[in-house]
């Protein structure tokens, strides 16, 4: 190693590249752990459940195809999602969409496919 880089060599700890390294000699690494700076306000569950509901149907693509879907909120936030929906994707999107508003902590999914009839 040439003087030059020898700081800076101490600084990342005297990691050198080693082609022949091994799980066991790679460098740990640290999950950073997030926080919120403030106190979320706990909405009640009558107001999330009817929000979520608003919202769904209010969508121009989906809410039509989501028309039958019912969310029911428990005082923890936990929303249940039941009924009937097109695809597997719209199930997935419904969940996502209403993981995503506030208040939301937690989505059981029983939302079922609804299969098409052979003719």
């Amino acid at each position: 190693m040439t003087p030059q880089f020898s700081q800076l060599q101490s600084l990342l700890g005297n990691n050198t590249f080693d082609p022949n390294a091994t799980a066991a000699t790679q460098v740990l690494r640290i999950r950073p752990v997030l926080k919120l700076g403030f106190q979320m306000q706990s909405i009640p569950s009558s107001t999330l459940q009817s929000t979520v509901q608003t919202r769904l149907v209010a969508l121009p693509n989906l809410g039509p195809r989501a028309a039958s879907v019912t969310a029911l909120a428990d005082e923890n936030g936990q929303v249940t999602l039941s009924g009937l929906v097109q695809s597997e994707d719209d199930r997935r999107l419904v969940e996502t969409l209403v993981r995503m508003e506030p208040g939301v902590r937690n989505v059981r999914n029983d939302l079922k496919v609804n299969e098409p009839v052979a003719p």
